[in-house]
């Protein structure tokens, strides 16, 4: 395998683990507000 392969395979992995991560935080935040409105 070739330094440059690794490097940008290692790339993508961080950058779908941060969409990830985003999406994750959004969908919590927009939970978190629905169920707040919800006891209100």
């Amino acid at each position: 395998m070739q330094k440059e392969d690794l490097s940008s395979n290692n790339k993508r992995k961080q950058y779908i683990a941060e969409n990830i991560f985003r999406a994750k935080k959004k969908l919590v935040e927009r939970t978190y507000l629905v169920g707040k409105e919800e006891y209100e």
